[in-house]
């Protein structure tokens, strides 16, 4: 039997792609640097799940397997909370490659992370408590962590309802 356990799913094209329009906003905020953006979603997936379960839910119902493919993060690699050398560092530029996380905060309803859970039982999968979601950026180019976060707070994220970790 599964013990209570989470796993991170994130479902990625298969033909990357940037995103022009978002580069395109980018340099609208004044910000120079940034030549590529990717994006994927992410489903944090709480309960008593096993590995396979896991992967059932990514194949069947998270991914169209035509355009789509899943990775998943096990258990013992996810730690909540965790920042990146990154997030701290007080140098003027960071590494070429930033990577932005974006989650619903907590109280904020998930509409599609209900549905997760409801097309997981449906599934059969009947273990599954909670899925939050999110989005991950991949931001190519030399920018600084300053706007960098300038970015996140004006394109990337509704402050509102959402947070952010730069990993």
């Amino acid at each position: 039997m599964a013990q209570n356990s989470k796993y991170l799913i994130e479902i990625v094209p298969k033909v990357l792609s940037s995103s022009a329009s978002m580069v395109k906003s980018i340099e609208d905020l004044q910000v120079n640097g940034v030549t590529a953006v990717y994006v994927s979603t992410l489903y944090m997936v709480y309960g008593e799940l096993s590995t396979s379960d896991a992967k059932r839910l990514a194949a069947e119902l998270l991914t169209d397997p035509i355009t789509q493919n899943y990775i998943i993060t096990s258990p013992d690699d996810v730690k909540p909370g965790t920042k990146s050398s990154a997030h701290n560092n007080n140098k003027s530029a960071i590494k070429d490659e930033h990577v932005v996380e974006t989650w619903y905060k907590r109280g904020v309803t998930d509409a599609a992370g209900e549905s997760v859970v409801k097309a997981a039982e449906d599934l059969g999968i009947k273990k599954v408590v909670f899925v939050s979601t999110g989005q991950k950026f991949v931001l190519k180019g030399s920018v600084k962590l300053v706007q960098m976060q300038l970015i996140c707070r004006k394109l990337l994220v509704n402050t509102v309802i959402q947070e952010f970790k730069l990993a």
